[in-house]
């Protein structure tokens, strides 16, 4: 996942704060593939210390948090009818993040299946979900 091209091509939900947000989370999902290495035969290895992987999934994690807390409080005051199922799916997104991260121990993160839950549900999310409250937020149908 090249982060440069992924957030050049992310379609912008009409607020520069939550659009820096979406990159940066891009970004820290690009940085965790880029910890792993194709050792051929569809195997890929982790390239970076336990430690380093376990600071990155955190990072994921806490950014992660703050972003959607921001969405959150944006879109409550504004009675956005699918803010429950946008939160729904948030809480889905942080409880699996907690799992992955659940061992406490860095040398357990299993950064590859990290990369591929996050890459698959950041890119329905936004292409979904954050696409209708965009649409929304510009005053058309959801």
């Amino acid at each position: 996942m090249n982060s440069k091209r992924t957030a050049a091509h992310l379609p912008s939900v009409g607020l520069d704060s939550l659009d820096k947000q979406h990159r940066h989370l891009l970004s820290l999902v690009a940085r965790i593939g880029d910890c792993l290495e194709d050792a051929g035969d569809g195997v890929r290895m982790l390239q970076t210390s336990g430690e380093a992987r376990h600071f990155l999934a955190n990072d994921l994690f806490e950014s992660s948090l703050e972003h959607f807390r921001c969405e959150e409080e944006l879109l409550a005051p504004l009675n956005y009818p699918l803010l429950e199922a946008h939160r729904n799916e948030h809480r889905e997104f942080i409880g699996r993040l907690t799992q992955f991260l659940s061992a406490g121990i860095p040398e357990v993160t299993d950064l590859a299946g990290l990369h591929g839950y996050a890459v698959d549900w950041m890119g329905r999310h936004k292409l979904e979900s954050d696409r209708k409250y965009s649409k929304f937020l510009r005053g058309n149908k959801i």
